[in-house]
């Protein structure tokens, strides 16, 4: 994939905007449909997108958290065949331009595209006042020789899809409906640190991960059906996101996975954890051998997954 870091002097391309956090089934039809129209056309297609997220910037003090990291959202859109990425740097100074000043300075000057093609409600500029009517008004004005096409909404038969609508279901714990939703698998990517080895006492040694970026949406507490890539080899686990309320008093949620069936040492290795299924909520047990039963019955139920 190309990444374009800074904006690229082109012509006759089409462009398509957005911050495209999840990367869900309404981006990927988005994605589909302008790849269509490329091909149709005989012309480059050029994905915009942003970094970091406009909310993260606008909303510093925010509990606002991704779906994807940067890193997430890349590999995913060369997986659906997205060859070119323009990444803009998100900033104060931009959110303040007006949306006819966003779409001159940054769209019709560099690129200069054939056709612009916009999701249903993709609106842009200062106060996000920027829409379809915005473009049209500068081609009539300008005289451009330039196709806009808006996009009806993509629905399924579950739900609205949108990014907002997928994190509180994470956040809710409805970890299956947001892979729905999302057309893949929720994913966390992190470093294994040091723990209090808890785990091993109980026969169940666990890997502590701390995540690879701050900003990434942790799922609700509770006990999840995992895989954990090591070494390019996917395993089972056990995964637990939470306050461990039976032996510790603590504010800030750990992530602790068993990897079923495996030994090895992996402490200080960065490993990509992906959410299948919510097996049950945090529970604080009476002893640490009620503790110790319910994680049997937990890696259990996964076996069988």
């Amino acid at each position: 994939m190309n990444i374009y870091r800074e904006l690229p002097l082109l012509a006759d391309c089409v462009i398509t905007i957005g911050s495209f956090d999840g990367l869900h089934l309404g981006h990927q039809y988005l994605i589909r449909e302008v790849q269509k129209i490329a091909n149709e056309n005989k012309l480059p297609f050029y994905l915009i997108s942003f970094e970091p997220h406009p909310r993260l910037v606008l909303q510093q003090n925010s509990d606002f958290k991704l779906l994807q990291t940067w890193n997430e959202k890349t590999a995913l859109l060369e997986q659906f065949g997205v060859y070119n990425l323009i990444a803009i740097p998100f900033t104060t100074e931009l959110s303040q331009k007006s949306a006819e000043e966003f779409i001159l300075d940054y769209i019709l000057k560099p690129l200069n595209p054939r056709i612009v093609v916009l999701g249903y409600d993709h609106k842009f500029g200062k106060d996000r006042q920027g829409s379809k009517d915005t473009f049209l008004a500068l081609k009539s004005r300008l005289g451009l020789n330039l196709d806009i096409i808006q996009l009806q909404e993509y629905v399924n038969q579950r739900s609205h899809i949108s990014s907002t609508t997928i994190r509180q279901l994470i956040q809710n714990g409805q970890i299956k409906e947001a892979n729905g939703l999302l057309g893949h698998t929720y994913e966390l990517s992190g470093k294994v640190v040091e723990g209090k080895k808890l785990g091993r006492t109980l026969g169940y040694p666990t890997a502590n991960i701390l995540p690879e970026n701050i900003d990434k949406l942790i799922p609700a507490l509770g006990v999840y059906y995992t895989t954990i890539k090591v070494g390019g080899v996917w395993h089972k686990a056990a995964t637990s996101i939470g306050l461990n309320p039976t032996v510790e008093d603590i504010t800030t949620p750990r992530i602790e996975s068993h990897i079923l069936d495996f030994e090895d040492d992996i402490y200080g290795e960065l490993i990509t954890l992906k959410f299948h299924d919510y097996i049950r909520a945090e529970k604080k047990y009476d002893n640490l051998e009620a503790l110790k039963v319910a994680i049997g019955q937990d890696i259990a139920q996964i076996e069988k997954q």
